[in-house]
This record gives C-alpha cells, structure tokens and sequence, in this order.
C-alpha cells in the first residue's frame, strides 16, 4: 500500500518503536539521554503535500491536433531551486493553480 500522507502514522510508529526498543534496552532503568549523547542535525526542507515545490512551465505544447477529440500536451519544467535529483520511475504531481479572475467568469456564467 503506497499512501501519500504517511507522516501521521510514521511518526506514531517511531514513537511506539522507541518506546519499545527502550523497554528492551539493558542497563539502568535511567535511559534518559545526556545531553552529550544527542547530536541535533536541521532537518532538510522536504517536499510533500503540505510543503510543494512550485515549477516553472518552461514548455507548454500540443502534441495533438487541434481536431482531436482530446487534448495531449508536452510538458517541461523548470526544477532549478529543486535541489534533488529527479530520476527516471520517480512521480510527479501536478497540482494546477486556476487564475481566479476566469475561476469567477465560469461560475458566474
């Protein structure tokens, strides 16, 4: 099962998993951590749902002709400022952002 909104539930599993790898734990019942035993490291800015990375179309074109019952575009996208490699058999979401002065025209109609 691949779900998108995982971090939820891969946060409580963590929690659980540490809690019982501490239960597990010889030594004193003291496992409290000294302040020398934690190495603090900034997170790295991740992208998700709730955090996008916004892309510029650099190339919007038909590969379909103008008489076809659908339309078929060629999409490129600019990923400068990505800082990631984006490898083949990766996905993409492409959320549109609708202009709101044609949003209102339509529903006005």
């Amino acid at each position: 099962e691949c779900d998108f909104d995982f971090e939820e539930v891969s946060e409580q599993w963590i929690i659980d998993m540490l809690e019982l790898l501490s239960q597990m734990s010889p030594g004193s019942q003291n496992n409290e951590p000294k302040d020398e035993d934690v190495v603090v490291e900034e997170p790295q800015a991740a992208y998700s749902k709730t955090h996008p990375f916004y892309a510029e179309i650099i190339k919007n074109s038909a590969l379909t002709e103008p008489t076809a019952t659908r339309e078929v575009r060629h999409l490129e996208l600019s990923l400068e400022g990505y800082g990631e490699a984006y490898e083949p058999g990766d996905s993409l979401v492409i959320i549109p952002k609708n202009n709101p002065e044609l949003v209102a025209e339509v529903i006005n109609t």
